[in-house]
């Protein structure tokens, strides 16, 4: 769900910038989201510090000065000890031969 919702935002800052949103309406079927979900995106990139607007002769949301959204994560492996000092004792494990998350203690 994650990868869904960053995703979503790299998508929606690609259509502003390209200036293809369309309307309201229309972004949000190209977004398969609501339009309440995408005046919440637009508030949360506001709020990051975008400039974002309704531009009515382009028929696209805009950015008012050039902005690019960077969303970055990466997995990073931890030692033991490390997850020890990290974790108080106590190792999230991921199973491989099961789907499942589970605490183990040390």
């Amino acid at each position: 769900m994650l990868i869904e919702q960053i995703e979503r935002v790299r998508r929606m800052d690609q259509l502003i910038r390209l200036h293809s949103t369309g309307n309201s309406e229309e972004f949000a079927q190209k977004l398969k989201i609501s339009k309440k979900h995408v005046y919440n995106l637009i508030e949360e990139l506001k709020d990051a510090g975008a400039s974002i607007r309704y531009d009515r002769n382009q028929r696209s949301f805009v950015y008012d000065s050039p902005h690019f959204v960077e969303i970055a994560f990466k997995v990073v492996e931890i030692a033991p000890d490390e997850l020890m000092a990290i974790g108080g004792g106590a190792v999230l494990c991921v199973c491989n031969e099961h789907p499942a998350i589970f605490l183990k203690n040390l």
